[in-house]
């Protein structure tokens, strides 16, 4: 985020901006961007940055817990049927005969 690198009273003494899409590795993690604005919410509400980090390419039990919540039925959306596929698994989307 450009915005915290500017900033002469970061962190650190050192600050790289990055952006949707690229990678970078630090302290020995590879992470990836994500994102970058929030999904606009309401036309009077002001669009704000939205970005996220996926470090090392697999979700914790955390960032699994989260997503979850986000998407699953008690979301704070429109409820859902939500169901996480193991890493390689499929699955058919549609209707089933019997909804024809």
């Amino acid at each position: 985020m450009s915005a915290v690198a500017a900033r002469p009273d970061g962190p650190g003494t050192r600050a790289t901006a990055v952006g949707d899409g690229q990678t970078f590795t630090a302290e020995g993690f590879d992470a990836q961007v994500h994102g970058t604005w929030h999904a606009a919410i309401h036309p009077y509400v002001p669009r704000v940055t939205n970005v996220g980090f996926l470090i090392d390419g697999a979700l914790n039990d955390i960032g699994t817990a989260m997503v979850g919540g986000f998407l699953g039925e008690r979301g704070p959306g429109v409820p859902a049927r939500y169901r996480r596929l193991a890493p390689g698994a499929t699955v058919r989307i549609g209707l089933s005969e019997r909804a024809r």
